[in-house]
C-alpha cells in the first residue's frame, strides 16, 4: 500500500515538474521573440519616430562635434557632419545576452533633422 502511494506521489510530482519546465520554457522563448522583434524593427528603423517609437526619447542629443565623447561618435559623426546640420543623439536599449541575464546597451545614432531620417547608426561600446 505505501509502495502504490509513493509511486502516485513519484508520478504526480514528475508530471508537476514537467509542467513547470515547460512554462518556463515558454515563457524565456517568449521574451527571446520580442528582443528578435525589437532588434529587426530597429534594423528596419528609417526615421527617428521609428527608433523613439521603439526605444523612447534619447538619453543624450547633441548638434556639436566638440561636445560628444569619442567613442561615441567614432565612425559616424564628424565635424563635418555639424557644419551640414546632422543631430547626434544616443538612445539606451535592453538587450539580453543570455535568457537569465542582459545588459543595457548604447545606440549612437546620426540624424537629419529637416526629415528626421536615420543616416548612420552604431551600438556603443564601452
Amino acid at each position: 500500500m505505501i509502495r502504490g502511494a509513493v509511486k502516485t506521489f513519484t508520478v504526480v510530482l514528475a508530471a508537476i515538474l514537467i509542467c513547470v519546465f515547460a512554462s518556463f520554457c515558454a515563457v524565456i522563448y517568449d521574451q527571446e521573440e520580442k528582443v528578435l522583434k525589437k532588434r529587426a524593427d530597429l534594423v528596419h528603423s528609417k526615421y527617428e519616430r521609428d527608433i523613439e517609437a521603439i526605444l523612447g526619447a534619447p538619453i543624450k542629443v547633441s548638434e556639436r562635434f566638440i561636445s560628444i565623447h569619442p567613442s561615441h561618435s567614432s565612425g559616424i559623426f564628424t565635424e563635418k557632419d555639424e557644419e551640414q546640420g546632422y543631430v547626434f543623439k544616443l538612445y539606451n536599449y535592453w538587450a539580453p545576452s543570455t535568457p537569465f541575464h542582459g545588459s543595457y546597451k548604447t545606440l549612437a545614432v546620426k540624424i537629419r533633422p529637416s526629415d528626421g531620417t536615420i543616416l548612420a547608426a552604431k551600438i556603443v561600446v564601452e
